[in-house]
């Protein structure tokens, strides 16, 4: 019995390791037959995946090696710590799609508040940037509620077999239209914020309220930025932003 599990913990290592590096391609090109391919290729290693165990990995089962690093990943690794009712109520999910469910509630707990005119004040144009983010992250939020229903039915072997495959393939597209529309979210965010940053390091002309002190009632659920200047929260906002744009790993295809 114990051999039974050190391979299937093997395998399961082995088909996740494969599928990080499929995926880390697929988000890199921009080539239509390259993506088809690779679709068809992480396909075929979440159905491998499924007969060991099923789709998703459970977060037990981690080796130490494979854990988020924490110096390029702190806020990740915050998250994961202080949000573990979250994390426990998401375990059916796989890791990667786990760090941006956990970068997605860390901005909405602690960011999406402070993107209002009531704690942010700015001049006209940048005031209209700063009241984009609700509709954007409020469709990106859409996005995953679809993606997390279509993953849990597959888990639970919602479907007919003969379809696995045609599944699987929308499921990985899918996820990764989740991880492009996430990452220009995030560096939307980043831009916004170093562009203010850059403009209180100056005469200020786009932040009217830089010096000002943010404060938050007992009843707000925002911990991160009680009593810091709104400069230091645009600080605290970009280097979550950077963090993020960088563990989604998703190549800036605009520029």
């Amino acid at each position: 019995m114990e051999d039974y599990r050190e391979n299937r913990s093997e395998s399961k290592r082995r088909i996740r390791q494969d599928i990080q590096s499929l995926q880390s391609k697929l988000r890199a090109t921009k080539d239509s037959l390259q993506k088809r391919d690779l679709v068809d290729k992480i396909s075929k290693l979440e159905q491998e995946r499924l007969n060991v165990e099923n789709l998703f990995l459970d977060l037990p089962d981690e080796p130490p090696d494979q854990a988020v690093p924490e110096q390029q990943f702190p806020i990740l690794n915050h998250a994961l710590k202080n949000y573990d009712t979250f994390v426990a109520k998401s375990r059916e999910q796989n890791r990667d799609v786990l760090g941006l469910m956990l970068y997605l509630h860390y901005f909405s707990e602690e960011y999406l508040g402070f993107l209002s005119q009531r704690k942010l004040k700015l001049d006209v144009k940048y005031s209209m940037v700063r009241d984009t983010f609700y509709n954007l992250f409020s469709q990106i939020d859409r996005s995953m509620d679809t993606y997390r229903k279509e993953s849990s039915r597959i888990g639970e072997g919602d479907y007919t077999k003969k379809y696995e495959e045609d599944i699987l393939k929308r499921l990985v597209e899918m996820r990764q239209a989740l991880f492009i529309e996430a990452n220009k979210f995030f560096r939307r965010v980043r831009q916004f914020a170093d562009d203010l940053l850059a403009d209180l390091e100056g005469d200020p002309i786009l932040c009217q309220n830089g010096d000002d002190f943010l404060s938050y009632s007992s009843i707000d659920r925002e911990t991160e930025l009680r009593g810091v200047t709104v400069q230091d929260a645009l600080g605290k906002l970009y280097d979550m932003a950077n963090e993020a744009v960088l563990y989604l790993d998703v190549p800036d295809f605009q520029r």
